[in-house]
């Protein structure tokens, strides 16, 4: 199977584009449908419950993790969850698309001054328990992580790019794509260019850089 976590507000139908282009003789499209609203503690547990039960009355032994915006932190703390109870998680692959890897200032702001908070925006303020607590064990070296992520987006007129990555792209376009092993995560993303999305930096033309060190882009 291959299940797709939506971000904050997002919905299942969200994802159609991906799931038409499957290869329906190798995959099953699973979608994860939550309030995302709540806590994200109680929603990974929710999920790693459904997906253990799955897995228990299944038998599957591999599985894809795809999400997007939020539904990465909760994704990560799903896997984490897996991980520690199942004998072998069947999680050999984890993508995430635009995840606040270090959280969101505005959620931050917001828990501490708005009249009515979502209680989602504790767990997403940058240095939060449940941020600090997806980092605090490292994921499995079964599971391969990659990432994607877009720069210089200009998405939204309140914040900055918070996936916690620099921008690695060519001047001209200003869209990126790379693997990379997660924050604290002693996996390594096959292809990865950089260890974690903090290690990225800005470079010209397209170079791909962890620290100082730069590889050119394919082709050049």
């Amino acid at each position: 199977p291959v299940l797709f976590v939506h971000g904050a507000t997002g919905t299942p139908t969200g994802w159609k584009p991906l799931i038409d282009q499957l290869d329906k003789q190798k995959y099953q499209a699973w979608v994860f449908y939550y309030p995302s609203g709540f806590r994200l503690d109680a929603i990974a547990s929710a999920l790693h419950q459904i997906v253990q039960s799955l897995q228990e009355r299944l038998k599957f032994k591999q599985m894809v993790v795809v999400a997007h915006s939020m539904g990465g932190l909760v994704s990560r703390s799903f896997i984490l969850k897996n991980m520690a109870e199942a004998k072998q998680t069947p999680i050999d692959r984890f993508i995430s698309i635009s995840t606040p890897w270090g959280g969101v200032n505005t959620a931050e702001k917001g828990a501490k001054k708005a009249p009515v908070v979502v209680p989602n925006w504790y767990d997403v303020a940058p240095n939060s328990e449940f941020i600090q607590s997806i980092y605090a064990q490292s994921l499995s070296e079964r599971v391969r992580f990659y990432l994607f992520f877009g720069v210089r987006g200009d998405c939204s007129m309140m914040m900055a790019n918070n996936d916690g990555t620099g921008a690695a792209a060519d001047d001209d376009d200003g869209t990126s794509l790379m693997t990379a092993s997660s924050p604290g995560s002693s996996g390594r993303g096959r292809g990865a260019s950089c260890r974690s999305p903090a290690s990225a930096r800005r470079s010209r033309r397209g170079r791909r850089c962890c620290g100082r060190r730069c590889s050119p882009p394919a082709g050049a």
